[in-house]
């Protein structure tokens, strides 16, 4: 399998191997979320939230080790980093604790209401300059909304994509529900052309 180094741009030195994911695999992917979201639409808030509470709980602990893992791979000071993965923490509680009664159906009038349904499998494709926070910012209510999430983080990032996906997965996230693709541009073509939902 083809594959490229992550760089840390102040010594230009490498500091982790990383898969180029090809087509048939990327779509592999999106398969496995497609099925993943089937079991996930169906089930309660509650498990969701304790998911994405876990989630912010593990990310907080592990606050420390995922702000010096942006730094190292865009040059970002550590203060920054810092404020970049503390904000995720508190979007996911947000999303978290507001998700169920912002989806909540609504009677319109006598004869009409409104309910939200999940969309399905969501493609976050996702940029390097805040790779924590911004990957929360579609994750968050794409899966308290029932959906399933395929993540591409940038190249630039992608070991933080690993740890945003490990510590989901640790979190009771199932491993079809939040699904990786690692690999360059090509790897997002691919996914943006497959039978995502939503990008």
């Amino acid at each position: 399998m083809a594959s490229f180094k992550a760089i840390n741009p102040a010594d230009g030195s490498a500091i982790g191997t990383i898969a180029c994911f090809s087509s048939s695999r990327v779509l592999e992917c999106v398969a496995s979320a497609r099925k993943g979201f089937e079991e996930w639409r169906t089930t309660d808030f509650s498990q969701r939230r304790a998911a994405v509470l876990k989630y912010a709980s593990l990310l907080k602990k592990n606050l420390d080790e995922v702000a010096r893992t942006v730094s190292i791979q865009m040059g970002k000071p550590i203060t920054k980093s810092l404020v970049d993965a503390s904000r995720s923490v508190d979007d996911a509680k947000w999303y978290a604790s507001n998700a169920e009664k912002s989806l909540a159906p609504e009677i319109l009038d006598s004869t009409s209401s409104l309910s939200w349904e999940p969309l399905g499998t969501v493609a976050c494709i996702k940029p390097w300059n805040f790779p924590v926070e911004i990957v929360g910012w579609c994750a968050f209510p794409a899966l308290m909304a029932g959906n399933s999430i395929v993540l591409k983080h940038s190249e630039v990032t992608p070991l933080t994509g690993r740890q945003i996906a490990q510590l989901m997965h640790e979190a009771g996230v199932p491993e079809d529900v939040f699904v990786l693709v690692e690999g360059t541009a090509d790897a997002g073509r691919t996914l943006v052309g497959s039978s995502v939902d939503c990008v």
